[in-house]
């Protein structure tokens, strides 16, 4: 039998409160980042105005054990400043401009020397209580899973914080010590994706729900995918085939960084669980307007 998209979505059913939406959902990724500085507070707060459903940002760790927002391993792209993340202290950090690097559309710098800082974890934790985050661990320091899953159950934050990693070793240790949902790590979805070729050929899938055990031999330790759709050379979502398949074993499909309407419209009508974007106020454009889902083919309308 053929996919008929019967099962229900992930956000609409799931029992895990982080996956849990009215709708498809909206990832702020680094916050509103066309708006304003990645990663800053006000990248955050102008996200949460908007209300999406959740904030994706990065988590490194500075040279005396501090927890901070920020994507890349060195300052120099974002700040006014030169050095690697995990060689400078919170303080050296915090007296750098985050603001400098943002350009606008016209190419000016709208937020230089505004007082715009590196926001630590926790300071964003509590400036936001009931904002949804998406963290990856993007350092490597082995004690780094340690530290964020004590600040997360510090802060009572398990509940609203997925958590996942580009480096297999860090969501590993991570998901031994916290119960905080986790995504899919590197190899994770590669397993996943050998797995879902193979049930999603001819009748090998049906539109019923299917028990992770009998499929993978054992219960996943994620819950949910979040990738791009094609990695180097390697097509990662296989469209509605792959993401029924994910809803058969009750794994949420989330996709990044999408800024474009149409392709967020063709990924609304396979069925995604939700999208990571630079944009947030065009994906929420096109998810409040009535009966989005049912566009199938005239993507063009949301050009």
């Amino acid at each position: 039998m053929m996919i008929t998209m019967q099962l229900e979505p992930t956000w609409k059913v799931s029992d895990i409160p982080f996956l849990s939406a009215d709708h498809p959902m909206v990832m702020a990724h680094r916050g509103n980042s066309s708006g304003a500085p990645e990663n800053t507070m006000a990248a955050f707060l102008e996200a949460a105005t908007l209300e999406v459903d959740c904030l994706e940002t990065d988590v490194r760790m500075t040279v005396d054990g501090e927890l901070v927002f920020f994507h890349d391993a060195k300052v120099d792209r974002t700040t006014d400043g030169h050095g690697r993340i995990a060689r400078l202290s919170l303080i050296e950090l915090q007296r750098l401009d985050a603001g400098h690097g943002f350009k606008d559309a016209s190419g000016n710098h709208p937020f230089r020397n505004q007082g715009h800082q590196v926001v630590t974890v926790r300071d964003a934790l509590m400036a936001l209580p009931h904002m949804k985050f998406n963290m990856d661990i993007k350092s490597r320091d082995p004690s780094a899973p340690r530290l964020l899953a004590g600040l997360l159950e510090e802060l009572d934050a398990t509940g609203r914080v997925m958590v996942g990693s580009f480096w297999q070793k860090q969501i590993n240790r991570f998901r031994h010590i916290s119960d905080a949902p986790t995504s899919a790590g590197i190899f994770d979805v590669l397993r996943f994706r050998r797995f879902a070729r193979r049930h999603a050929r001819g009748d090998a899938l049906t539109d019923t729900p299917l028990n992770q055990r009998e499929v993978f031999g054992k219960t996943l330790p994620y819950a949910a995918l979040q990738i791009p759709e094609r990695m180097g050379p390697i097509t990662i979502l296989h469209g509605e085939t792959f993401v029924q398949f994910a809803r058969a074993v009750n794994i949420a499909v989330h996709v990044w960084t999408v800024n474009e309407r149409v392709n967020m419209a063709r990924l609304l009508n396979i069925g995604v669980d939700g999208i990571f974007t630079d944009v947030p106020r065009v994906l929420l454009e096109i998810i409040n307007r009535p009966n989005w889902h049912w566009y199938k083919e005239d993507n063009d309308k949301f050009t």
